[in-house]
């Protein structure tokens, strides 16, 4: 239990990190002249921001690095106990 609970901790943490982080490239990114978009022409929006990780992610990868993107596998394996998981500092793998 331990250890799930650590999971559901950093996925949130993380997550909500990565979230933000794409949400601010998306505002940086429309910004023109140092002014970025108000909450009314740029809404936070998930299907934008999921988009923005999975292009980042899928370069990343590309280029041969590894990405930690936390998740549920079919809804209760987590991602450290797959094989996909190549981050070699992944604290649950440990």
């Amino acid at each position: 239990m331990g250890k799930e609970q650590s999971f559901e901790d950093i996925l949130v943490k993380r997550n909500d990190a990565l979230d933000n982080a794409a949400h601010g490239l998306a505002l940086l990114m429309l910004s023109a002249n140092g002014t970025s978009p108000n909450e009314d022409e740029f809404p936070w929006n998930m299907e934008i921001i999921g988009a923005i990780l999975d292009a980042a992610g899928a370069v990343l990868k590309e280029k041969g690095y590894a990405v930690c993107w936390p998740y549920y596998e079919n809804d209760d394996t987590p991602c450290y106990v797959l094989d996909d998981c190549k981050h070699k500092d992944c604290p649950l793998k440990k």
